[in-house]
C-alpha cells in the first residue's frame, strides 16, 4: 500500500512544544498514522493544561433536556387544567402508560416524540394552603410554603340582570363562579377549566358572555352548558367585551391585536380596526385593548382604552367610533399612560371616564367631535386622580363614578391607594375613598346590582367584598372561592451524568422554576 504523506505543525496550547517531521527520516512528510498520533498527544497536553474541556457540550445536552422537560410539564399541565371534571391526565409516554398520573407518586415517562435518550421522572400534586413545594425546588424562586391568601384574584364580576341573588365571579386563572344566594355561597362553574376571566356581560335575553385568555365563551350550550365561540378569533385573549344595547347579537371585543366585531351573537368574528391600509391614529392593528364601551344612546358609538405602544406612542390611550368599529380615531387621552378601564355617563353620554396607571380623567366629548385637533396634546381631558391611584376599573352609579384602584405599581405598595373611590358630586373631581373595612384591598373589578344601587361588589386580590350601603363598609364573601381549586402542580425531574435536575410548573404561575 502506497504511504500517504503530508505537512503538519501541531502546537499544544500554553506548552510552547511543537512536533515536526525531520525530512532526514522521510523523503516528505508524515504518515497519516504519525499524525494521528501526534494530534492525541497534543490533544492530552491541552486537557492536562486545562485549556479544552466539554462543559459546553455538557451545557448544551442540560439544556435540550430542560427545553423537552418544559415540554412535557406544560402537556401535562394543559390536560389538566382543560379537564372539565379536575381529572389528572394520562401522558404519552414511552412505553404508553396505561392509566394517569397519580398525586404523590412518581412515574417514569419517556415522551414519545423524544430527542434525548433519558427517562423522566414525572410527580404531580395539589398543594393546599400551607403545602410544602415539591423537593428540588429551586432555592428563591417560591417561598416553601404558598400561603395563597383567602381567596382568588376576582378579575371580573357579573350581577345578573333579572335576579340579583345570581352572581358571576371570573378568576386569574381560576376559572369561573357562580353564586345564587347573593354571594353567601359560591360554586366553580364545571366544564370550562382554569382559564383566566377577564370580562363578563349579559344581554338582555340573559345570555351571559366572558371574555377570557382563551377567547370567547358563553352560556348559550345544551341546558345552559358554556361553550366557546371563537370562529374567526382563535384563541386570542380577550380583554373586554361590550354588547350592543339596541341590536344584542351585535359584540365587541379587544385583544392584543385590537377589536374584533360579532354581528351573530359570537357565531363568527371579523377585525374591527378601521382602514387596514393606514396606521394610528385610524387604525388599531397591534394595539391593545384593555377597555371598551358603548353609548347607551347611540350604540355606533364606541370607546376603546389601550396600552401605550412603544412604535406609536403618540397614539396610544383612547379611541372613538362613530360608525359601529368601520373607523377609528384617537381621543389621545393621558398618554403615556396605559388605559385600563372606561366609563359612559348614562345620564350624559358625552361625558367619558378613562382610568390610567396613574389618574382618571374626565373627558367632555363635543357633539360631533371624534377626535381632537391636536393629537400630540391631552386637551380636552381633565386629571382628576383618587390619592395615587393605579385604576383598574370604573363604573357608574347612576351619574356618580366609581373607580377601582389597585393603589401604585411600586414594589411594597399594596393597600397604598388601593380601594374603591366615589365621586360623588358627578365628575366635580371630589374623590373620597370608600373603604371602611376594605383592609387596603387592590381592586380588579366593581358591579353594582341593577335592581338594588346602593348593593356594591368589588372583586380584590384575595376574593370578593360586599357592601350594602353604597361602599361606606364592606365585607368578605368568599365561600367557595378561597383555594378552589387547589394549586396544581408538575414537577418533571432526570439525571444528567448522575447529577439531578429538576423544573416545577404550577397553574397559577404557568411558567417552569
Amino acid at each position: 500500500m502506497m504511504n500517504q504523506y503530508c505537512d503538519v505543525i501541531l502546537k499544544s496550547s500554553g506548552s510552547g512544544s511543537s512536533f515536526k517531521k525531520d525530512s532526514s527520516e522521510k523523503e516528505s512528510g508524515f504518515t497519516l498514522i504519525e499524525v494521528m498520533v501526534a494530534m492525541m498527544i497534543a490533544l492530552i497536553g491541552m486537557l492536562a493544561l486545562g485549556s479544552l474541556t466539554i462543559t459546553s457540550l455538557d451545557s448544551n445536552a442540560v439544556a435540550h433536556e430542560r427545553t423537552e422537560a418544559v415540554n412535557l410539564g406544560a402537556r401535562i399541565m394543559e390536560e389538566w387544567i382543560a379537564s372539565p371534571v379536575d381529572a389528572l391526565p394520562t401522558p404519552s409516554c414511552n412505553p404508553v402508560l396505561p392509566t394517569p398520573l397519580v398525586a404523590g407518586v412518581h412515574t417514569a415517562c419517556k415522551p414519545l416524540k423524544s430527542t434525548v435518550k433519558l427517562n423522566y421522572d414525572v410527580y404531580v400534586t395539589e398543594a393546599n394552603t400551607s403545602a410544602t413545594m415539591p423537593v428540588g425546588m429551586p432555592a428563591g424562586s417560591l417561598p416553601a410554603s404558598r400561603v395563597l391568601g383567602p381567596g382568588l384574584r376576582v378579575t371580573s364580576i357579573l350581577v345578573d340582570s333579572t335576579n340579583s341573588a345570581t352572581l358571576y365571579a371570573g378568576t386569574d386563572g381560576g376559572g369561573l363562579y357562580q353564586s345564587t344566594d347573593s354571594g353567601a355561597n359560591w360554586a366553580k362553574i364545571g366544564g370550562i377549566g382554569y382559564i383566566r376571566i377577564n370580562d363578563i356581560k349579559q344581554d338582555p335575553a340573559g345570555n351571559v358572555y366572558a371574555g377570557t385568555d382563551v377567547g370567547v365563551i358563553t352560556n348559550q350550550g345544551v341546558l345552559g352548558t358554556w361553550i366557546k365561540k371563537n370562529t374567526g378569533l382563535g384563541n386570542l385573549t380577550v380583554h373586554a367585551l361590550v354588547i350592543d344595547p339596541v341590536t344584542p347579537t351585535t359584540l365587541y371585543v379587544g385583544t392584543n391585536a385590537g377589536v374584533f366585531k360579532s354581528v351573530n351573537g359570537g357565531g363568527a368574528w371579523a377585525l374591527s380596526n378601521g382602514n387596514p391600509g393606514s396606521v394610528p391614529p385610524t387604525n388599531l392593528t397591534n394595539l391593545k385593548v384593555n377597555a371598551l364601551v358603548i353609548d347607551p344612546v347611540t350604540p355606533t358609538t364606541l370607546y376603546v382604552g389601550t396600552d401605550v405602544n412603544a412604535g406609536v406612542d403618540l397614539y396610544s390611550g383612547v379611541f372613538k367610533s362613530i360608525d359601529g368599529g368601520v373607523n377609528w380615531s384617537s381621543m389621545k387621552a393621558t398618554a403615556p399612560n396605559n388605559v385600563n378601564a372606561l366609563a359612559v355617563d348614562p345620564l350624559s353620554p358625552t361625558t367619558l371616564y378613562a382610568g390610567t396607571d396613574v389618574v382618571v380623567a374626565t373627558g367632555v366629548v363635543t357633539s360631533g367631535l371624534d377626535s381632537y385637533a391636536t393629537l400630540a396634546s391631552p386637551t380636552g381631558w381633565d386629571a382628576s386622580a383618587p390619592n395615587d391611584s393605579f385604576t383598574m376599573a370604573l363604573t357608574m352609579d347612576a351619574s356618580s363614578p366609581i373607580s377601582g384602584s389597585r393603589g401604585t405599581n411600586m414594589q411594597g405598595s399594596r393597600g397604598k391607594g388601593a380601594g374603591v373611590y366615589d365621586d360623588s358630586n358627578g365628575g366635580l373631581k371630589t374623590w373620597f375613598k370608600a373603604h371602611s373595612n376594605q383592609a387596603q384591598r387592590r381592586i380588579y373589578s366593581i358591579a353594582i346590582d341593577p335592581n338594588t344601587s346602593m348593593t356594591w361588589y368589588a372583586g380584590t386580590d384575595d376574593g370578593v367584598l360586599k357592601s350594602t350601603n353604597s361602599g361606606s363598609n364592606w365585607a368578605a364573601i368568599n365561600s367557595g372561592i378561597g383555594i378552589v381549586p387547589k394549586e396544581k402542580v408538575v414537577k418533571i425531574s432526570w439525571l444528567h451524568k448522575g447529577k439531578p435536575h429538576s423544573i416545577v410548573l404550577t397553574h397559577i404561575s404557568r411558567r417552569p422554576y
